[in-house]
């Protein structure tokens, strides 16, 4: 099993709500398919280092922080390729992130870029291996 990461939506450095929901989805499909893959949180705007701390105690495995001046309000080309270099560095099985106006522009964005498929709105989601998911 490969890595699930979240983007986590910052607003005036405060994750948005929904988040806790996010990290507990991410855990159970990390989980789903041995080997048990890692949580990864992206965070792209300034938060304070006791947020960053936390998420931790909350199942996430590690954070990826882009922390610029140019990153506290939401560029679509500037974030849209920076998350879409590390992930094709990395390679995660998948991106989850909670629905808002922000997250479905930076969602079609990232789906055009990498030219991969991209899946909204959906409650019930399953990776069954590593080419195919079901929602």
């Amino acid at each position: 099993m490969r890595d699930v990461w979240i983007w986590l939506q910052l607003r005036d450095g405060v994750v948005e709500d929904g988040s806790g929901g996010l990290i507990a989805e991410a855990r159970r499909l990390a989980a789903a398919h041995p080997p048990e893959g890692k949580v990864t949180a992206v965070l792209m705007g300034s938060a304070p280092q006791e947020t960053l701390a936390l998420f931790g105690n909350y199942g996430v495995d590690r954070v990826f922080h882009f922390c610029s001046r140019e990153m506290n309000r939401y560029e679509e080309e500037l974030f849209s390729l920076a998350l879409a270099d590390c992930i094709r560095r990395d390679m995660p099985a998948c991106l989850l992130m909670i629905q808002s106006a922000v997250s479905d522009d930076l969602g079609q964005r990232l789906a055009a870029i990498l030219e991969t498929a991209l899946v909204r709105r959906t409650l019930d989601f399953t990776i069954i291996d590593e080419k195919q998911a079901l929602a």
